[in-house]
């Protein structure tokens, strides 16, 4: 993970290691970003990537999502169903969520830092994806102080 910057934003890249259903990624545990306290942050790209190519698929696929310390959703990116999911591969751009819900994608850390989290979740099996890595950009957008 990168210092914030000047402007005060950062990506913070996250190892998901080989995402598969046999791996503790998807049973419940999870990778956290952290969020330094004195800025009110805003979550402003989220996406995936894997060393190789995987399409989207209806079965059996793995779904990434990003959420606040509570539990909230503020966006997801799903290797299937075919029809709505994207490809995992080498390009962050492919798997990818604009979509940040508005309600919880602003993380007030003015008294307190604070964390994001990145879960896996399958759906049947699971997919096996080699290199697995979730990537995260912030934006502080005001200092209280």
């Amino acid at each position: 993970m990168a210092l914030p910057g000047l402007d005060n934003s950062f990506t913070a890249s996250v190892p998901l290691g080989d995402d598969s259903s046999t791996t503790y990624y998807t049973s419940g545990y999870f990778r956290t970003i952290p969020l330094p306290i004195g800025y009110l942050w805003e979550v402003t790209g989220f996406s995936v990537s894997a060393a190789t190519d995987y399409a989207a698929q209806d079965t059996n696929y793995n779904t990434v999502t990003l959420t606040d310390s509570s539990g909230n959703s503020i966006a997801s990116v799903a290797n299937g169903p075919e029809s709505t999911g994207v490809d995992f591969d080498v390009n962050p751009a492919t798997g990818i969520d604009s979509s940040m819900t508005a309600g919880y994608k602003r993380i007030d850390c003015s008294a307190a830092a604070g964390y994001l989290k990145i879960t896996t979740a399958i759906t049947g099996a699971g997919r096996t994806h080699v290199g697995l890595m979730a990537h995260v950009t912030v934006k502080g957008l005001r200092n209280p102080s």
